[in-house]
């Protein structure tokens, strides 16, 4: 697999998927999921890791190719949209028949590319993998963390590192009620409020 990296100044520009959300803030989570995953595998999102591992060897900024995209199976799981991280089996570079693990962490996507879309993306509806329209399906599909996530993102640095997941955890249970759907048990609730917090905060402990 050729590598292409980008400069650690320009990579600290690029959106992670929860600013991406944010900034298609007239969709809801199945939409702008969608929309962000159609410009990927077209090419008009260019994307990156903070770190790629493929068949034992790491590269930090790695530029992932569209080729990645095609076949990807993560387009609407929350977990990827809260961490950037995902891991799937490709083919070898050599071509061999068989397949070879990959590990990618931390994706962000250009900013001209999400900031760029079409209006013809922004409007398209929504629809499942059998191409009918998905209607209130979002809401399982991680709705309700998505709406937390764009709050925590236009608060101020300050208030975000104040934040706790006790609190983060009760307004995702909201949000679930609120879109008539059953909250996740308490134990759950705190890992996801636990995830959305660590992701947000670089990483950094909670």
């Amino acid at each position: 697999m050729a590598i292409t990296l980008v400069s650690a100044t320009e990579f600290s520009t690029w959106l992670r998927p929860t600013a991406a959300l944010a900034l298609l803030e007239d969709l809801n989570f199945h939409k702008a999921a969608l929309v962000v995953f159609q410009g990927l595998i077209t090419g008009e999102i260019g994307s990156a890791a903070e770190t790629l591992t493929f068949e034992g060897r790491s590269s930090h900024r790695a530029r992932l190719p569209v080729t990645l995209w095609n076949g990807w199976p993560e387009d609407f799981n929350p977990h990827f949209w809260v961490t950037g991280d995902f891991s799937r089996q490709i083919p070898r570079p050599r071509g061999n028949g068989d397949n070879g693990p990959l590990e990618v962490l931390g994706v962000r996507f250009e900013p001209s590319g999400i900031e760029g879309l079409s209006p013809r993306m922004r409007i398209a509806p929504a629809e499942d993998r059998t191409g009918r329209p998905s209607g209130r399906r979002a809401g399982t599909n991680g709705e309700p963390i998505a709406r937390a996530v764009k709050r925590l993102l236009s608060l101020p640095p300050r208030e975000l590192a104040a934040y706790k997941v006790e609190r983060l955890a009760a307004e995702i249970a909201e949000e679930y009620r609120a879109l008539g759907l059953n909250p996740p048990h308490l134990d759950n609730g705190r890992r996801d409020a636990r995830g959305v917090l660590r992701a947000l905060r670089d990483g950094s402990e909670i």
